[in-house]
């Protein structure tokens, strides 16, 4: 194998597939990166048993061929390369010349033929919807999937597609989010629940313009980005049916800047953390949400204006599991809505249904 390119572009290609390089694998193969050059392209994947990843660039190919290289060896050079026209040439006992201006370097490397592949065909039904959707909805779940095993389906996020609507839930027990994208009412139903690792993975490689497609095939799914492909395994296990936890109704409702809530809860938590619980209490009347924390250390006193109706209410959450939802929300406002002091508290948007936040609360006595 032999082919020309420029080190930026062999940089980056490796930079992206290397995300899904295992580390200290039974299976030393998968610690390398598979490079193959075909017509004018050199395609670069990797993949660690959970996901595959997989791009190409444009490259002058001189003789096709295949090989395995060590990856992180591989990733460190690249970055220590200048931005120039490299040369890479494989003999037939695998071992690769790296050129590059000045430097040259052989890398022994391994035959591909034993390298594990996942599917990777597209599914019979794919959708596509703009990167930057699917990014944002990956950013405002992900964060409430479970870390722990016990559960294992909870790990992920389940990526739901049916009645025009495309939608995105990751809960862990405490706390649910949901994400929620018109999409074209033709868009056939698909139902995956994708694990965390292979969404933060996935979302590192979508950028605000272009498209994404999306399709799902027995135990996988398959995103394509431009030259780019990632194929992750899915959880086994039924998720829970979220449409029943969220409540329907509320006996308090308020309406409070966004950014005001969370700059105090920040503040407030600083003390809360010291503390049992990182334990915030809320006290939403007229008057606006009061804000109270305390420990060993001393206390905290916030209060935030808000549009109030209802019954007045204290209650209190772990402050952590509420700035990991404000954080994620680029609304001026957010409206909450509670039903009494041992109840969750749904967050949504003023108007429409893009997002819906559910927080258990933290019994206070």
């Amino acid at each position: 194998m032999r082919f020309t390119c420029t080190q930026p572009h062999i940089a980056l290609a490796v930079s992206m597939v290397s995300r899904a390089m295992a580390v200290r694998s039974t299976l030393p193969m998968l610690e390398g990166i598979h490079i193959r050059a075909e017509g004018q392209e050199v395609y670069f994947k990797c993949m660690n048993m959970s996901m595959q990843i997989e791009t190409r660039i444009d490259a002058s190919v001189f003789e096709e061929g295949v090989v395995v290289l060590p990856g992180r060896l591989l990733s460190e050079l690249l970055r220590r390369l200048p931005p120039e026209e490299m040369e890479v040439s494989v003999d037939e006992g695998n071992a690769a010349t790296i050129c590059c201006k000045s430097s040259r370097t052989t890398l022994q490397g391994l035959g591909a033929d034993e390298f594990p592949q996942m599917p990777s065909e597209q599914g019979e039904d794919s959708m596509v919807l703009a990167q930057k959707t699917l990014r944002d909805m990956i950013k405002k779940t992900v964060f409430a999937t479970a870390s722990d095993e016990t559960k294992p389906v909870l790990t992920g996020a389940l990526l739901e597609v049916e009645d025009g609507a495309m939608t995105m839930v990751a809960l862990d027990g405490y706390r649910l989010a949901l994400r929620m994208e018109q999409t074209d009412p033709a868009s056939p139903e698909q139902k995956a629940v994708i694990p965390a690792k292979s969404l933060n993975e996935i979302a590192k490689v979508l950028q605000d313009e272009g498209k994404v497609r999306f399709s799902t095939f027995p135990g996988h799914a398959r995103f394509e980005v431009g030259d780019s492909c990632v194929v992750t395994r899915l959880l086994e296990g039924e998720f829970i049916k979220y449409g029943q936890i969220i409540p329907k109704e509320h006996a308090t409702r308020a309406h409070v800047k966004c950014a005001d809530l969370t700059s105090s809860i920040e503040r407030a938590s600083l003390l809360a953390r010291e503390g049992q619980n990182n334990l915030v209490k809320l006290s939403v009347s007229e008057e606006g949400i009061a804000i109270t924390s305390r420990s060993e250390v001393g206390n905290a006193f916030e209060r935030v204006d808000c549009d109030f109706e209802g019954k007045e209410l204290e209650i209190a959450f772990n402050a952590a599991y509420l700035l990991d939802v404000l954080r994620v929300i680029e609304d001026e406002s957010i409206v909450l809505d509670f039903n009494s002091s041992v109840s969750p508290c749904v967050a949504h948007p003023p108007e429409g249904e893009a997002y819906t936040y559910l927080i258990l609360p933290v019994r206070i006595y």
